[in-house]
């Protein structure tokens, strides 16, 4: 007949036969390091590709930002004189440069960001000129207040 063993059993008697403690401690040592050597990389992983899921995220807000200007631009630029618009756009820390310059008889939104394999261009046209250049250079990340404006065809954008 087979006798169980409580816990009170196996305290006051000690381990079951042919089992000691030194056993059970390496046994579980074993076990737990098992547990690490599968679970670590597994981490590493995941925390590289996070790293590169948010350097996307990045390169494309930094991308919805030029389209952003350029397309208030040429809405306000298509309404006619005298409208505007104030617009709150957010930059992430990816930007190092935010450029909006005319151009022959339109302009452009350039931004330089930060991205896996250096800094990377980003370009979007404005159909109308752009009064005075606006040129943000290290910005913080964060939002950021801009007026665009039109008077006779030719786009003001100012920071607020």
């Amino acid at each position: 007949m087979t006798s169980i063993r409580t816990v009170a059993d196996i305290s006051l008697n000690g381990p079951a036969k042919g089992q000691t403690k030194g056993q059970v401690s390496s046994e579980l040592l074993i076990v737990v390091s098992i547990i690490l050597v599968l679970f670590i990389p597994l981490i590493v992983g995941f925390y590289l590709k996070i790293s590169e899921v948010n350097e996307s995220i990045s390169e494309v807000q930094a991308q919805l930002v030029a389209s952003r200007i350029a397309s208030l631009a040429n809405s306000i630029g298509n309404l006619g004189s005298s409208s505007g618009v104030i617009t709150d756009i957010y930059l992430p820390s990816s930007i190092e440069e935010l450029n909006v310059a005319s151009l022959g008889s339109g302009s452009e939104v350039v931004i330089h960001a930060r991205v896996r394999g250096g800094v990377s261009e980003l370009v979007e046209i404005i159909k109308f000129p752009v009064e005075k250049t606006l040129t943000i250079e290290n910005p913080r990340e964060g939002m950021v207040r801009l007026e665009i404006s039109s008077e006779k065809g030719i786009i003001k954008i100012n920071k607020v």
